[in-house]
């Protein structure tokens, strides 16, 4: 009788166990089926975002990259994005998102590359601030994610939310004024700028390869 209750409590120990491991099987198949889905979906939408743009991410100079990090992240204000070398992604591409451009492509790993954004810390651009069509040339510092700053004389006039664009580029939108300082004695006045792009929230942007 013992031995009978000892193969009984063998056998259905050995069958719990069983249990066990397919239950882990069927979790772990379920996480691999959500991420094959999650993947499917980040491609068709890849897919989706250049078809759009009326060129083809296979043979086209525009391709639409999923982002993979942004600050704090990513370093120095950086972006990695999940397109590089065998994509034909280059140093110096320039980097958009929908018609800003925020930064150029700084390293090309074979799967993934790196953005420097114009907004970097130690970075300086030349841009222009419009005020009633007329432009005015600064050199502005990026100040970090989302800004810069520049001054400008306080006799040049400006008013909050005025257009910048970039000195290359002067028929793009680029940023805007968000804040001006300074005291009526100063001769000049610090201007704060935001980029048009808001990098934090972004899933996707577009490299155009020079």
């Amino acid at each position: 009788v013992a031995a009978r209750v000892e193969n009984s409590l063998g056998f259905f120990t050995a069958r719990q166990t069983l249990l066990n491991e397919v239950a882990a099987l069927r979790v772990e198949l379920v996480a691999r089926e959500g991420e094959r889905h999650e993947r499917a979906s980040l491609l068709e939408e890849n897919a989706a975002m250049t078809t759009e743009m009326g060129k083809s991410a296979d043979t086209a100079t525009v391709l639409v990259a999923a982002i993979l990090a942004t600050p704090p992240r990513s370093p120095y204000d950086t972006v990695v994005l999940d397109a590089g070398a065998r994509d034909r992604v280059a140093v110096g591409d320039e980097v958009f998102s929908d018609s800003v451009l925020v930064g150029r492509v700084s390293e090309a790993r074979d799967k993934t590359s790196v953005v420097s954004l114009f907004s970097s810390p130690g970075t300086r651009i030349s841009l222009m601030l419009v005020h009633n069509e007329v432009g005015t040339l600064v050199e502005a510092d990026g100040q970090g994610i989302p800004g810069f700053i520049a001054r400008l004389p306080r006799e040049v006039p400006l008013d909050l939310g005025a257009e910048v664009h970039l000195s290359d580029r002067p028929f793009t939108p680029f940023a805007v004024v968000a804040a001006i300082t300074g005291s009526e004695s100063e001769p000049f006045r610090t201007i704060f700028i935001t980029s048009l792009a808001p990098i934090h929230g972004l899933r996707f942007l577009s490299i155009h390869h020079l």
